[in-house]
Parts: C-alpha cells; structure tokens; sequence
C-alpha cells in the first residue's frame, strides 16, 4: 500500500467519524426543535382551558344571564376547543362540549329530572380538570423524552469524538514512526553507498513511494558499481599501456641513442680534420655546417636520453647510484658549469649556502641533474633578471633533510599552468613551447629522481613575478627510499576455501596486486602478496606457497633475478613459478625454470587453468563418507564439520560407487568393516578402476584392529589409516593433510 493510499484511507475514516458527529447534532437538534413544539402545543391548550374554566367559574346558572345562554367569549372558547386538532379525538373535550351545550340551552328548566346547573357545572370542571391534567402529563413526557435525547446524543457525540481523537492520534503516530523508520533506512543506506559500499543495496520493504526512492538508489549505485568496475579496468588498462610504453620508449630510445652517438662522434672527427685545413675557404663554411649537426646531434642525443630516463624510471629499470659527498663540493661544480648559460640572457647568478653545509649520501649524478635542470629553465625563462641558488639544512626530527631553492626573477606562471608543470611532455603553454623550446622532460624527470631518493620538488610561482623550486631530500638516502615505507605483507583471507592452496604474488604495482588477489580470491586459493624481489623471497622461504605468480619489471630485484634464485634453491626450486609480465620474453622465462608464462592484462581462466596444470587445489572439494553406521558418520561429520569440504555420505561400497559416477571425490573416508561390500573390496575396486590415474586419497577409519596382511594391503594400495577411538578435528585434519600431501606432487607432475 502506497503512502498516498494510506492517507487517503486515514482521513477518509477520520471524515467519516466527523460526518457521523455532524449527523448526530443535526439530529438531536431536530428531535430537540419538534419536543418544543409539542411542548408549546399542550402549553397553548392549557392556556385555552385555563380560560374556558375561568369562563364556567364565572357563569351563574342561576341569574338572567343563565337565560340568555352561554356567554359569547365562552362561545368562542369553545368553538376554538372543537376545532383543536390535538384535542379533537379527546372524550373529555366531547363531554365537555355536551355538557355547556347543555347549559346553553337551559336542558335543566324543561325537565325536572334534569341535571341542575350546579352539577353541570361540576361536570365540566372535572372534564376540563381531566384535559389539563392529560395535557400536563403530555408536556411531562415531551420534556423527559427530550432530556434522554439530549443526554444520548451528548454521550454519543462525546464517544464519537473520541473515537476521532483516537484515531487521529493513531494515524499521526504510525505515519511518524512509518516514515521516521524508512527515512533512517533511506539514510543509512545512502550514507553506506554514498561512503564507497556501492555493492550494498536498501532493502525494499514495502510498494510505497519510498521504496520507489529506495529502488531510484539502489539503481544509481549499481551504475555507479559498473562505473567504477570499468573506471578500474580501465585504469589497469591505461597502467598497463603506459608501462609498454615506457619500455619501447626504453628499447627505442637505446636504439636511436646509438647511431647519435657515432653521428657526433664523426662529426667531431670531421671538425678536428678540418681545423687542420686552416687556409682551405671551403673548410670554414664545412665547419659551420658541422656544428650545426653537432648542436642538433647533441640536442636529439639530450631528448634521447631523457626519454630514456623517463621510460627506465616506468619501467622500473632506473635504479640510483648512492655515494657520500661534500654539499659544497656539488654546489660548485653545478654554478661554475651553468654560469656561462645563466649569463646568455644577461642575468646575475646568486649561491646563498651556510657555512660549512656538509656532506650528504645520496645519488650525486641525479642530484646534479636535478639541479642543472632547475637552473637551467630559470636561466631560459629569465631575461636580464636574477637567478638564487640557496641551500637550507634542517636537523631537526630522525632524519635531517637539505633543501635546495632555485629563484628566478622571470616569467612565472598562472594558477593552471602550475597545475601541469611536473607532468611529462607538458609546458607552460603552446607560446611557452615556441618561444623557448623544450621537450617538457626535464621537471617531470627531475621530479622521479627525487622522489626515488625519498624527496620531492615543490614549486612557487607568480605570473610575471617568478618562481621558486625546492628540492627537498633526507641527507642520508637510504637504499629502501623509493618505497620510504615499512614492506608489508597483506595476506587475503579465504573464507569460502580455507582449505585451498596458498598462492604468492609478487609485482610491485598495488593496483595489480589487489587484482590478482580478488581474480585468485574468487577461486578458491589464499593468496599472499608481495611488492619487491626481497619481500617475496622471504615469503617463500618462510610460508612455502604452493606457487608463485611473478613480475618481471620490479626495483632493484626484478622478476628474473627472483626466479633464477627460486630455481637455484633445491628447497624452493619444485614450486611452479608463473611469469606474468608485460614483456614478451617467454625463451627467457622457461629457460630460467618457469612453469607458464603470460603477457599482461592478466587473463582469469588462463591463470586459472596455469594453477590447475601445476597441480594447485583451489579448495579441499569433495570427501566421500563411505560408513554402514550413522553415529560414526555423524562423529565424522563434526570432525570436517571447517565449511572447506562437500560431504557425501553412503551405506557401503555399493551406494558409494554409484554415487562416484555422479561426482567424483577428491578425497575418501572408509570404514573398514561393512556389510556387503567391505572396505578392502571396495578399495580394490576403487584402484583398479584408477589404473594409469592420479590415486584418490583414501584414509580408513576404523575401529577394528588390522593384521599385519591387512596393513601390508593398506601399504599396497595407498591409503592411510585413522582410528575411530582417537578420531578428533585435528588428528582427522593431520590425516588429510597426509593424503593430500602425497598425491598434489603427482597431480602436478601429471599437469606439467
């Protein structure tokens, strides 16, 4: 029932109450108007008697007047007493009409017999005495009948308006606590998606407008669910992408670098043989041309080796150099190197360093870099201005930091262009680009290679003011300072399969990792991950995974250096190591002892399937409960009663073979002693149909005591034995544990 409905239900019921009020005072009010009249009808006929007795009381019989008949004004009296409608069908009011005609016609004087006046008179009085008191008795009753009313219809109006207040206050409370409930609901519900639970949906109570709302909501949070499931694959994809950029930037950038390198090299050649050819007029304009190919060589070679920078540092290749050195020594190699260009545009080159600054660790060759960069674009976007190379110590805290500031008195920049300073390939603007020129690498490269080392650069900037870059770096730079974190392991808890074999993923991208870990999730495997060589390599010794899904391209250990280790080890060199990588390099990878090779974006069931042909089990699957009695069932059932195990239960051999050509088991618990067929048949059976296959696990629970001849057939077949009198969770556990231990390496075997 919808919100409109209800309302439309409670006013109408509310309306009707009010409507039976109304009906009830209309009511009364009418019964009340007609009691008055009836009562100021017998009040007038009192009146009229009251007269006609006034009228006998003064008529003597015995005066003249008595001959000349009834006076006229009691003539009239009763003429109107005759013609009342109230009184007409009255006997009284006819005996007494007989009685004064009597005495108008003066009956009495004719006949002696007769009446006297006096005693019609008497007779008259006792009429009109009988019609006051009908009449007093008629306003009485009109006037009881009308207070019963009066009190009926107050008692039922003030129990109808009760019944309305009741109802009102009803409605009024169920409306409130109907809409407050499902208001909180809606609330909590948006809060909840709106908080980043977009797979949570509000429950649809009831067919009411608010669940239209409620449904409006759900709706636009799975939207948002799809949106955010292809944002984040696109996202991976875009990751992915770049990363093959940056390695054929990587490999095209080493090729081009090459044939550079001999073109400047012949160039140089060329120039030094013609420097000799002083008096040759062709020598000269040679040279010139010649120095225009070095320039240019050397500035394509400067681009080259950007772009390699950039795409090393992507690739993850890009790997710091660090050595301890003097600040002051560094400071003065970069100011007497970009003098000369700080000096083109006439500006003034400024160094502000403390005294005695000290020596830091870190990588000389990049800071230097840095460095020339920053002053460099202060000294190409500044004209006749000045340029401040100013150092700043700060020891305070666990780890000292120096900062390097370069200020320039140049163009600056807006608000919007400092928003895509540091992003590669970008400037300023178009105008930017042509006036000065540039690749738009050298900030962005400058920017990695201080955050390799722990730091960052920070900029300052105003529009036709200048702009101030910072480098800010710990003095000691540790080997660890491109992660500048703790490692972690982040292991993901499997509830659905406990049971299942533990996989280690090692890729230094936390957008892959949290991929791999749901993708391996879903079916069925705990998974372990890793962010570095070194970190993966401490896992495998320390948990032993039943198998590896490496990268290639990580820092500092790449994906090659780890699985040369892993196959070295002859602890860890059975473990089936997976490549999954975006290079294309798979003779390397089986060459180095992998199992499978794959090319990223990760495929699901072709990492699945890799698992399966290693001989991973996803979960512990299917075990067989073959038992004739029914407790010793149930006691097995609580000892596997983990959630990681489908249970199937059969009588004896029979029914358990029937129910094997339905469902295969991946592990069998057999009693011994049955009726029919027992468990040595059974297991015969059972191995004879596995000829040339992978054997189930079969572990005997029995109670019974096996001879010698009856273990030697265990030992044949390959099956191990538990006692029902020792049957507990954890010896049962150790058991299957046993089983499934001996038969992984030949399913995996098997796999290839």
């Amino acid at each position: 029932m919808t919100i409109a409905q209800r309302l439309l239900l409670s006013f109408g019921l509310i309306l009707l109450l009010f409507g039976i009020n109304v009906a009830l005072a209309l009511g009364a009010q009418y019964l009340r108007s007609n009691s008055v009249d009836r009562i100021q009808v017998a009040a007038g006929n009192q009146l009229l008697l009251a007269r006609v007795d006034a009228q006998l009381r003064v008529f003597d019989p015995g005066t003249g007047a008595a001959q000349a008949g009834l006076p006229a004004e009691l003539d009239g009296l009763l003429a109107r007493l005759a013609g009342n409608a109230s009184l007409a069908g009255s006997t009284d009011v006819q005996a007494l009409l007989k009685v004064c005609d009597d005495l108008r016609h003066g009956a009495w004087s004719a006949n002696a017999a007769s009446p006297t006046p006096d005693s019609l008179l008497r007779r008259a009085r006792v009429h009109l005495a009988s019609l006051q008191a009908d009449q007093q008795r008629q306003a009485d009753a009109v006037a009881a009948q009308d207070a019963s009313v009066e009190r009926l219809s107050r008692r039922v109006s003030i129990v109808n308006l009760v019944i309305t207040g009741v109802l009102v206050v009803v409605v009024t409370l169920h409306f409130f606590v109907f809409l407050r409930r499902r208001v909180i609901q809606l609330n909590a519900g948006a809060e909840r998606i709106g908080g980043g639970d977009l797979a949570y949906r509000i429950p649809l109570e009831h067919d009411d407008e608010l669940a239209d709302v409620a449904q409006g909501i759900n709706q636009m949070a799975g939207q948002l669910q799809q949106a955010s499931r292809s944002t984040e694959e696109a996202r991976l994809a875009a990751e992915q992408a770049n990363q093959l950029k940056s390695t054929f930037l990587a490999n095209m950038s080493h090729e081009l670098r090459t044939p550079m390198n001999a073109i400047i090299g012949y160039t140089e050649m060329l120039l030094e043989d013609l420097g000799e050819r002083v008096d040759d007029p062709e020598a000269a304009q040679m040279t010139q041309d010649l120095e225009r190919i070095r320039s240019s060589g050397k500035h394509l070679l400067a681009m080259i080796n950007d772009i390699l920078d950039l795409s090393k540092i992507e690739a993850g290749k890009m790997e710091l150099s660090l050595e301890t050195f003097p600040v002051q020594a560094l400071l003065t190699d970069v100011v007497d190197t970009v003098r000369p260009l700080v000096a083109r545009n006439s500006n003034t080159l400024v160094l502000q360093v403390p005294d005695a600054p000290g020596s830091m660790h870190a990588d000389l060759t990049r800071l230097r870099q840095s460095l020339f960069n920053l002053l460099s674009n202060a000294a190409k976007f500044t004209d006749h201005g000045n340029i401040t190379l100013s150092v700043e110590l700060d020891a305070d805290g666990p780890r000292p930091r120096i900062r390097f500031a370069v200020t320039d008195t140049g163009i600056g920049m807006t608000e919007e262009q400092l928003g895509k300073v540091f992003e590669d390939f970008a400037q300023a603007d178009s105008s930017t680009a042509r006036r000065f020129g540039g690749t738009g690498l050298g900030l962005s490269i400058s920017r990695r290679f201080c955050r390799m080392m722990g730091g960052d650069i920070n900029v300052r900037s105003t529009a036709g003011v200048g702009s101030t870059f910072t480098i800010d770096l710990p003095v000691h730079v540790s080997e660890t300072a491109a992660e500048d974190r703790e490692q972690q392991t982040v292991e993901v808890a499997i509830d659905a399969a406990q049971g299942g074999d533990l996989v280690l993923v090692v890729d230094d991208d936390p957008g892959m990792l949290e991929l791999l870990g749901r993708l391996l999730s879903r079916e069925g495997y705990r998974v372990v991950t890793a962010t570095t060589g070194e970190e993966g390599l401490n896992i495998v010794k320390r948990l032993r995974p039943q198998a590896v899904v490496l990268d290639v391209l990580m820092p500092r250990q790449d994906g090659w250096s780890v699985l040369s280790t892993l196959k070295a080890d002859p602890d860890t060199r059975p473990i089936p190591v997976i490549v999954l990588t975006m290079l294309d390099d798979s003779e390397m990878a089986f060459a180095l002892g992998a199992a499978d090779f794959m090319t990223k974006p990760v495929d699901r069931q072709q990492l699945a399937a890799s698992l399966r042909r290693c001989g991973l089990v996803p979960r512990e699957g299917t075990v067989l409960l073959v038992d004739d009695d029914p407790e010793s069932r149930a006691l097995t059932r609580r000892a596997l009663a983990d959630g990681s195990w489908y249970i199937m239960e059969a009588n004896d051999g029979w029914q358990a073979y029937e129910m094997m050509q339905h469902r295969q088991p991946d592990l069998i618990l057999l009693d011994w002693v049955m009726p029919g067929m027992g468990g040595l048949e059974f297991l015969t059976r059972l191995r004879a149909a596995e000829h040339n296959q992978i054997p189930t696990p079969v572990i005997i629970v029995t109670s019974h005591d096996l001879a010698g001849s009856e273990l030697a057939e265990l030992d044949r077949y390959r099956a191990l034995r538990i006692s029902k009198s020792t049957l507990t969770r954890s010896a049962l556990q150790a058991q299957i544990s046993i089983a499934l231990r001996d038969t992984r390496p030949e399913a995996r075997a098997v796999g290839g």
